[in-house]
């Protein structure tokens, strides 16, 4: 379970999902306030993706593995190898994905509504 919560993958997926469902909602209601309620998801999920290697640790051994400086050996070993990828992983999550997510779901948790209702106004001038 620990795995799929910490899947970056999932977390994008999820948010494009979430985009979907909120976009056919705003459609379908014809009012644009469901934008804001996807952005106010996106922040949530940014705040998962950035916490990735605490989810995927636990607090305890992510403080640990934080403090110990450890050269490896000269032929790292597959454990080595693996924990080198998933800390390549978790400093994308940190530095990458979860900012971007956290900014762009602010910013359509503030200014969605306005586009969305935009959108839709084009769009129904254009059918009708």
């Amino acid at each position: 379970m620990k795995k799929l919560v910490s899947s970056p993958q999932l977390w994008g997926a999820a948010a494009i999902a979430s985009l979907a469902l909120h976009g056919w909602w705003a459609w379908s209601t014809h009012d644009g306030a469901p934008a804001t309620r996807c952005g106010a998801t996106w922040v949530v999920f940014a705040g998962v993706i950035i916490a990735r290697p605490i989810i995927r640790m636990g607090y305890r051994a992510w403080y640990q593995s934080s403090k110990i400086m450890d050269g490896g050996h000269f032929v790292p070993t597959t454990d080595e190898i693996e924990e080198n990828r998933q800390d390549a992983v978790d400093a994308r999550c940190i530095q990458l994905f979860g900012p971007l997510l956290a900014v762009s779901g602010t910013i359509l948790w503030a200014y969605g509504d306005l586009a969305a209702n935009a959108v839709i106004k084009r769009l129904c001038s254009f059918s009708g």
